[in-house]
């Protein structure tokens, strides 16, 4: 049995998905720090995962995802909250 790719990213233009993955996870930064900010017990972290992975398939969202996390550790100083 064979992996393939194909599938789990929708056929758009790679450098459309990968601008859209690092907006993305910019966005989910900015919603994040906002967020905790206003003191909201909501995950607006999460909103641009949902629409990149509705978007581009289920890879892009765990791309997204991971990148968010890995962002938000750097932000608040590798607290070791978002990692786990």
């Amino acid at each position: 049995m064979e992996f393939s790719f194909k599938g789990l990213i929708l056929s758009k233009p790679a450098w459309f998905v990968t601008v859209s993955i690092i907006l993305g996870v910019m966005l989910n930064g900015l919603l994040n720090w906002i967020n905790t900010a206003l003191g909201l017990p909501l995950f607006f972290d999460s909103i641009a995962t949902a629409v990149v992975a509705a978007l581009f398939g289920p890879l892009a969202g765990v791309i997204i995802g991971l990148f968010t996390n890995i962002f938000l550790e750097v932000i608040y100083g590798f607290v070791g909250i978002h990692l786990p």
